[in-house]
């Protein structure tokens, strides 16, 4: 991590914005209100966030919620850089940048990419343990914050450490009702400079069938071009009956990847053949295995078909 904090480039991805000290203590004071057993600061150095938008095509970075052990269910944060890549017409975000080795937490260390996958799915697993009632796609998962705003922390030369802290509003109002992370910047001396930013965007954008983000649903879109989702529904079942066990990781994998592998995929001329292809490779026969009831081919050809897309088009 030895790149020059003044070669970090400044890219149009803009979302975040300075807020006043009042409503900084207004979000923070109302998460510790209503979430007073769970940790709700967490302290990344700057350097690592500069190392972190200091790669190419990075326009900001998702700071997504993860847990590593979920007999300890103690939050910490995977940082995902973002490419100029957009996920979608829909998305006002960029997609996130599927790396090989894997991602940092906002402690510095750097997990591997499946284990990164079980991160993420142990904070969703644990809020659903809480709240049953809540839809999987919706759980709260992350924030982004654009390229410009997050080196309004990192160029300030006094500014040594940044402070994440989980912020709420408990109602509509000045807020949208929800989490709100307040970022802030502190001094080597671990004086606060009084500069915080909040109005992130929430993500990741979940790929819902409807939006052209899910591979599944784009593969059988562009080669049916019909309203039948007999199919695709088969697979959302399964997706969701796979949440529930030991390789719920997977789902969360899929919901990450598809909208970078799709907007990659889109970008070739042959994009129709390679859709075909992959159907006729890979989801004709996980559909067969699914009504087989033979598990162990699914999940074996759920890996394949990741790692070939992975591998393909997401680097």
């Amino acid at each position: 991590m030895q790149k020059n904090i003044s070669q970090v480039q400044t890219k149009p991805a803009d979302v975040g914005q300075m807020i006043s000290s009042g409503q900084k203590d207004f979000l923070l004071q109302n998460f510790k209100n209503h979430f007073h057993e769970k940790v709700s600061s967490f302290k990344i150095l700057k350097e690592l966030l500069s190392y972190i938008l200091n790669e190419n095509g990075v326009t900001g970075i998702r700071f997504m919620y993860g847990i590593q052990d979920l007999a300890k269910p103690e939050t910490c944060l995977v940082l995902m850089p973002c490419s100029e890549n957009m996920a979608s017409p829909k998305s006002n975000l960029p997609n996130i940048m599927i790396q090989e080795d894997g991602y940092f937490l906002h402690t510095g260390v750097q997990v591997p990419l499946e284990e990164t996958w079980k991160i993420l799915f142990n904070h969703v697993k644990h809020e659903h343990t809480l709240n049953p009632e809540q839809n999987i796609k919706t759980i709260h998962r992350g924030d982004f914050w654009g390229v410009n705003k997050l080196n309004t922390f990192i160029n300030n030369p006094e500014t040594d450490t940044l402070q994440f802290n989980l912020g709420y509003s408990p109602t509509e109002g000045e807020f949208s009702k929800g989490i709100h992370p307040v970022l802030e910047a502190f001094d080597a001396e671990n004086k606060n400079l009084n500069i915080w930013m909040d109005f992130t965007s929430p993500c990741p954008q979940m790929c819902d069938g409807g939006d052209g983000l899910c591979i599944s649903t784009k593969i059988v879109d562009t080669l049916f071009k019909n309203n039948d989702e007999t199919e695709l529904n088969i697979l959302r079942s399964f997706r969701e009956d796979l949440w529930q066990t030991e390789n719920g990781h997977l789902v969360e994998m899929y919901y990450h990847s598809s909208p970078v592998i799709v907007s990659a995929i889109n970008k070739h001329e042959n994009k129709e053949e390679i859709y075909k292809d992959l159907y006729g490779n890979y989801l004709k026969p996980c559909l067969q295995a699914i009504e087989d009831g033979n598990n162990p081919q699914v999940l074996k050809l759920y890996n394949e078909v990741f790692a070939h897309l992975n591998d393909k088009y997401s680097s």
